[in-house]
């Protein structure tokens, strides 16, 4: 029995956790990943939503301005002291910037300009594309069970399985607070989409495929909408 988790749970984090086949996360590691990689991975943080007492992924798209999902911040109330997390660092990102239900992604500021010494990610103007290879990365745990883990940077490789509207399947492994991270192209290691959901089998546990968003349809909305963000 099939069972999609957004359509039961609430809470943000419960939105997604689909293991494809097997677990096969690879940490990012000094020395042992590439340079792009490293760098991505730093603009790449976990923020705590005190409303939910829970959490989701996020990601820098400038020096003050982070991506997530709507899911996970729908308004400046759910916004209220919001923190965002990059390794070792902790930033205040509670000033709410704007959203869109459908892309399922928000827009917040984040104090200090974290993206100064973290970096941040390019947002790709093309559509992905059936059978793209490309990867996710998030700040996470290595496994399913562990409720007490330090999260670290974890990279999953996959596909674009499906293109649907405003939305496509992928089979790169989310798990735990995967909400809101960034789905990259192998081929230019732009952002082409944002992971928001997941199907898993009621029984198993075991992951069915994942969703993402179109990062050129978030792109065009931010450039329309909020178009100081990407200057």
């Amino acid at each position: 029995m099939l069972l999609f988790l957004g359509s039961l749970i609430h809470s943000p984090s419960k939105l997604q956790a689909a293991v494809i086949d097997d677990l096969n996360w690879q940490e990012v590691r000094e020395g042992e990943s590439v340079p792009f990689i490293l760098q991505a991975a730093l603009a790449i943080g976990t923020i705590t939503i005190p409303l939910y007492k829970d959490q989701c992924s996020a990601f820098l798209i400038s020096d003050d301005v982070l991506m997530t999902n709507f899911h996970c911040i729908k308004s400046r109330y759910h916004a209220y002291e919001v923190t965002a997390t990059f390794g070792e660092n902790t930033y205040s990102c509670n000033k709410y910037i704007g959203s869109h239900k459908n892309l399922d992604y928000a827009l917040l500021k984040c104090k200090n300009s974290p993206g100064i010494s973290k970096g941040h990610l390019t947002l790709s103007p093309v559509a992905p594309q059936k059978n793209q290879a490309g990867f996710i990365i998030q700040q996470n745990c290595l496994s399913l069970k562990d409720e007490d883990c330090v999260p670290r940077a974890l990279l999953s490789p996959g596909v674009i399985a499906r293109i649907e509207y405003l939305k496509f399947t992928h089979n790169m492994d989310t798990i735990k607070s995967s909400s809101g991270s960034p789905i990259f192209s192998q081929e230019d290691m732009s952002v082409i989409g944002i992971h928001y959901g997941g199907i898993v089998d009621r029984y198993t546990g075991r992951g069915i495929r994942n969703y993402g968003r179109p990062m050129n349809k978030i792109r065009e909305d931010i450039l329309k909408r909020f178009p100081k963000v990407l200057l």
